[in-house]
């Protein structure tokens, strides 16, 4: 049988690692989110220069890992 006691003490480390769950989730959300501001800007600067260099490879390459900071967002949720 659980006494009150032992029942508070397991229900603790339940609350723990919910708030340690939503503070991962709002980390990633704010991370993500000036990702995805950054990789905006560097797209609109590219779309300005409409010239086939090395800014277009930047503008490849950050999609490519704002994909993938999607999709491993998605799997921590």
């Amino acid at each position: 049988m659980l006494t009150g006691k032992t029942a508070s003490i397991r229900s603790e480390p339940c609350e723990c690692v919910r708030l340690r769950s939503v503070a991962l989730n709002l980390f990633f959300f704010f991370v993500f989110f000036f990702f995805f501001s950054f990789c905006l800007l560097v797209f609109r600067s590219c779309l300005a220069v409409e010239k086939i260099d090395c800014q277009t490879e930047v503008c490849r390459t950050l999609f490519l890992h704002y994909l993938h900071l999607i999709l491993f967002f998605i799997c921590i949720s």
